[in-house]
This record gives structure tokens, sequence and C-alpha cells, in this order.
């Protein structure tokens, strides 16, 4: 359709390397192997946190984030919809040339600022997104996860959503590669 098709994960691409970017962009990828590892994770993680979610809390890793006055979104068929249709969230801006889609790992909710009225409470979200690896991240790496969760920021406030000014990055890692 003549759009740029991007996603969360591609703005990084973008902001490292424009002609790489466009090398993607306007040839066909050869064929990767997928990253099972972190794909079993991300599934494995996902069951984990909606496991607690039904009790309207967190894994006790994170419990921290409730100190912070922050809670797991609690609409699973709205997070489903949102973790599994690459459209649900899609922006379409043809004046800019753009299409953006994408899948979110998780959403976590602050309170408003203001209250909500006839509403109830208003909620911010936050998005959420997992990451696993062998090692704790690398300072240069964190930038790719920041352009990730801004883009989820701006395609949930695209949506009419109240958007928090953070978001964050829930990193698995090994700490002891010998226990």
């Amino acid at each position: 359709d003549g759009l740029w098709r991007l996603s969360p994960s591609s703005l990084y691409t973008y902001t490292e390397c424009q002609s790489g970017f466009w090398v993607d962009n306007n040839y066909k990828k050869a064929s990767i192997l997928p990253l099972l590892l972190n794909q079993a994770m991300d599934s494995i993680l996902k069951a984990r946190y909606d496991k607690y979610r039904a009790d309207g809390t967190f894994p006790p890793e994170a419990k921290e984030l409730e100190q912070e006055g922050i809670k797991p979104f609690d609409n699973l068929d709205q997070l489903n919809d949102w973790r599994e249709n690459i459209r649900s969230l899609e922006i379409v801006d043809e004046k800019a040339g753009y299409r953006l889609v994408g899948k979110i790992d998780d959403v976590l909710v602050e309170p408003a600022k203001s209250p909500g009225g006839d509403r109830g409470p208003r909620i911010r979200l936050l998005p959420a997104d997992y990451k696993s690896s062998g090692n704790a991240p690398a300072e240069d790496k964190q930038k790719f996860s920041r352009d990730q969760l801004a883009a989820y920021g701006f395609m949930f406030s695209k949506h009419g959503h109240d958007v928090s000014d953070r978001a964050y990055l829930l990193h698995y890692f090994v700490k002891n590669k010998n226990d």
C-alpha cells in the first residue's frame, strides 16, 4: 500500500541503521531461525504474570511494583487481544507514510492524576515487555527496549487510552551461571 510497515521493535533498526531498515522494508528478509528460547520464556512469563493477575497481584520478584502503586491490567480478554492480534493497536498515518503494528507482552496500570467521575477511578496504562537472557542487560542494549516501549505508549494513546510517562522492562536473566 506504499506505507512503511513499522513495529515497535523495527524502530530500533531504523535508529541504528537507516540503510538496513530500508533493505528490510524493500526486500524479502532472509529466513532466520526463531529465537525459540526467548519465545518459550515469553510464554512462561505471560502465564506466570497471568496466574498472579487473577489475584490482582504480581509474582514475588515483582512485588516492588505494588509499592509504587502499580497493579496488573485486569482485563485479560483485552490484554490477550493486544498480545495476539498484530492489528489491534494498529496506527495508519498515510500523510506521514507509515503503518505501525505490534503485539505487546503485558500492560500494567497506575491511578490517573485526575479522578474518573461517574466511570469510577481512571487508570493510566504502562506498557511492559519481557526480556530474558543469560546476562544482565547492558546499558547500550536498553535503547532497543526504550524505543519499543515508547512506541507501545504512542499506540495506546492514539487508541484513546490514558498512558503513563513510564513503562517497564521486565528482564529475567541468570545471576549465577554455576547455580
